[in-house]
């Protein structure tokens, strides 16, 4: 017996044969796409249904996962799918994934909500650099209360550059700083 007819033999024993590589893939200019990996009952945010939970996955000639939200499933638009509807047209994103040209317009001519910035750990309150005048200020006041409130700084952020200038660091680039080696002649 040959091998592909050992093949076809165990095909015909487990059940019936789904050929995804017969369906044609049309020509998409920004690929490739792959297919998510998905793990039926996780959830994942659909950028247009928000958070959904993946049941399964389609049998498009791109698959694309399935998900529930309120008993109603669907495409999940998320990675490669919201990636194609920036920049592919709607006629090769409808024909690769398998979905309406309708529901593909509907998906591009919606908004895009942005994605949420993270708010910094220790903002700067106003972004200035120390001066000069400031270090000097810093250096010449002990009490860090009344040298803060010269400079217009927080008392903590005089105690902490209090350290940096009494050991002769004027930057905070300069404590990064390796110092340089003298080349040894020979």
């Amino acid at each position: 017996m040959t091998t592909l007819g050992h093949t076809a033999s165990l095909l015909q024993s487990t059940g019936p044969l789904i050929i995804l590589a017969a369906m044609p893939t049309p020509a998409l200019q920004y690929g490739p796409y792959g297919t998510p990996s998905v793990i039926p009952g996780c959830y994942v945010t659909c950028l247009f249904r928000g958070v959904v939970k993946l049941v399964g996955l389609s049998t498009a000639a791109i698959p694309c996962p399935i998900g529930e939200k309120d008993g109603e499933r669907a495409l999940v638009v998320y990675r490669g799918l919201a990636r194609a509807l920036t920049c592919e047209s709607a006629e090769d994103i409808a024909a690769a994934w398998g979905v309406p040209l309708d529901t593909v317009k509907q998906w591009q001519a919606a908004p895009r909500p942005k994605p949420e910035r993270k708010p910094l750990l220790n903002p700067k309150p106003d972004g200035r650099r120390w001066t000069a005048v400031d270090d000097n200020v810093v250096l010449s006041i002990s009490d860090p209360k009344v040298a803060a409130q010269k400079v217009g700084r927080t008392p903590g952020a005089v105690r902490t550059r209090k350290p940096m200038l009494t050991a002769g660091f004027t930057k905070a680039a300069d404590k990064m700083r390796k110092p340089k080696r003298k080349r040894r002649r020979r």
